[in-house]
């Protein structure tokens, strides 16, 4: 056999071995990409998070801004408030209810409807009893 033969057992070796540096410096490249990837998803999630929790903090002081508004303008305009509200309520209570019966309820929308009728009666109890006391002044 001539030592050119390409086919020997150290031919073999070699490549087996030449084989492995190959899918070991590929299996580093890889992890770092996977790393990257890792960090700027959580690069990502922070900013998203900062947004969300922005979201939140004007959320809430719109909140408070229009709830000094309708103070501000007086009685009548808690009135018209209150009875916006229960509206709303209502509206949403028949809008769950039609999607609870449409798509087979999700424990979760059961869960939703639940909410907001419990809501709704609380708010009716709410609006009966200042009418109530409104009419015992």
């Amino acid at each position: 056999m001539c030592r050119c033969d390409r086919r020997g057992p150290h031919a073999r070796a070699a490549g087996a071995a030449a084989a492995a540096r190959y899918v070991a410096t590929n299996a580093i490249i890889l992890a770092g990409w996977v790393r990257q990837g890792a960090a700027a998803t959580a690069a990502a999630a922070r900013v998203v998070a900062g947004w969300v929790l922005m979201g939140v903090q004007a959320t809430i002081q719109a909140a408070r801004m229009a709830a000094a508004w309708i103070i501000s303008m007086g009685p009548i305009a808690l009135v018209i408030a209150a009875v916006v509200g229960l509206v709303a309520l209502v509206v949403t209570q028949m809008a769950i209810g039609a999607a609870n019966v449409f798509t087979a309820a999700p424990l979760a929308l059961q869960m939703a409807h639940l909410t907001v009728s419990n809501l709704l009666w609380i708010a009716g109890v709410w609006m009966w009893l200042q009418v109530r006391t409104a009419k015992a002044e």
